[in-house]
């Protein structure tokens, strides 16, 4: 049996992870609700090598034309997160789970 102070970590790492998935999806409403977002042009923009996917070295420059910068590190958490063949990139429906809302979805059929 675990320890209480195991319980105690994983209890305290579970409710962080749930905070920040809220945050995330919040985010992701914010974006949907955008008139003019349209995910499929959002996706070309950063598709600079008209390849269908989406890598590391695209996103992250993307991101900091845009003011932010992230690590290469950083970039590769976040792809796979969402790579489901886990080739590190994401592919045009990978990137819709990325940033389309789970929980809205009259909002999501809108923007989709």
């Amino acid at each position: 049996m675990a320890s209480q102070k195991t319980v105690s970590l994983l209890l305290n790492f579970l409710l962080e992870y749930a905070e920040g998935e809220k945050q995330q999806e919040v985010l992701r409403q914010i974006l949907c609700e955008q008139e003019l977002f349209e995910p499929y042009a959002a996706f070309q923009r950063i598709d600079r090598m008209r390849n269908g996917a989406l890598d590391a070295h695209q996103l992250r420059k993307f991101l900091a034309s845009n003011g932010k910068q992230y690590t290469h590190n950083e970039i590769m958490d976040a792809i796979k997160q969402y790579d489901l063949d886990g080739d590190s990139q994401l592919i045009y429906s990978e990137f819709l789970r990325l940033v389309m809302t789970v929980e809205n979805p009259v909002l999501r059929s809108i923007v989709s």
